[in-house]
């Protein structure tokens, strides 16, 4: 399973494989999701992203956002759980899950990454470089996004922004 983030206009997430289904219960099994077809992924429903803010960094890259993702088989009222590459066996959740993006070159592979999804918000941030493990940390997984990515998450608002690490 492979993800791609490049901009607010062009990224993917994880998700459910099934309907009706938990972040909690299925993340060792979640699915790409993406806001382009073409690259062998389930595409994000039209209507499911209602605001999406897109920052880079000069070591990640984040977005953010809000929506129905019940659109992408997550449980209405499931307040979610963190998705990253190690997961509590080392083998990611998802198993296998791969991020890829554009942001820091063509077709560069992030190894570090952290997403946390619920039924109406999202973030996601890929990082790079020597201090890869402390952008994208995996300490505070029931936190949530406000916690752990503070950034815009107002309905109605698609961005694309640069900006420092901190």
């Amino acid at each position: 399973m492979t993800l791609d983030r490049s901009s607010a206009e062009d990224f993917c997430l994880w998700g459910p494989p099934s309907a009706g289904s938990t972040i909690g219960d299925t993340e060792e099994e979640q699915v790409a999701w993406c806001t382009k077809s073409g690259r062998g992924t389930r595409t994000i429903p039209n209507g499911a992203l209602k605001g999406v803010h897109f920052v880079k960094t000069p070591d990640y890259v984040q977005v953010t956002g809000v929506g129905n993702f019940t659109k992408m088989n997550i449980r209405k009222g499931d307040e979610g759980g963190e998705l990253d590459n190690r997961g509590a066996d080392g083998r990611g959740n998802p198993i296998g899950g791969l991020v890829f993006g554009d942001t820091f070159g063509n077709g560069t592979q992030y190894h570090e990454w952290t997403n946390f999804m619920s039924d109406t918000e999202f973030c996601f941030r890929a990082c790079i470089g020597a201090d890869a493990t402390k952008y994208c940390n995996h300490i505070y997984d029931v936190m949530g996004c406000m916690w752990n990515m503070p950034a815009n998450y107002q309905s109605g608002v698609f961005e694309n922004c640069d900006a420092d690490d901190e």
